[in-house]
């Protein structure tokens, strides 16, 4: 009886942990990006979560490695080595009629080994 006590008993002092946890943050994902774009079109919006999923001061790679990670594929330019480009890229309906490509573009700044600055911007492309 006593036995059965204390395991009723743990079970209730544990189980709020683990509710308390509840779903974890994705992160960065650029369909989430645009999903928030397609219902306010606030590209501010958009720059404040990059902002947030990417603080100026980050490690440059560590950045490179979260948009990755949020669906972009990001190159160098070997003529400004200090900026890596990520880009996201998706079909869409346009005007729910018309096909168009959807295209999200980062640009991260290196300074000093770090992210010094970050710029978002979005296309589309209705062909």
């Amino acid at each position: 009886m006593i036995f059965r006590t204390l395991i009723v008993l743990a079970a209730f002092s544990i189980s709020p942990a683990l509710h308390a946890k509840g779903p974890q943050d994705p992160g960065l994902l650029f369909s989430a990006l645009e999903d928030d774009y397609q219902w306010d079109n606030k590209l501010d919006h958009a720059r404040a979560t990059l902002s947030r999923a990417i603080p100026l001061g980050s490690s440059f790679w560590t950045a490179l490695a979260i948009l990755e990670k949020a669906g972009a594929r990001c190159t160098g330019d070997r003529h400004e080595p200090e900026i890596a480009r990520c880009l996201y890229s998706a079909s869409i309906t346009v005007h729910d009629y018309y096909q168009g490509h959807l295209f999200w573009t980062v640009e991260v700044h290196l300074k000093d080994r770090k992210v010094g600055a970050l710029a978002l911007d979005r296309i589309v492309d209705e062909n």
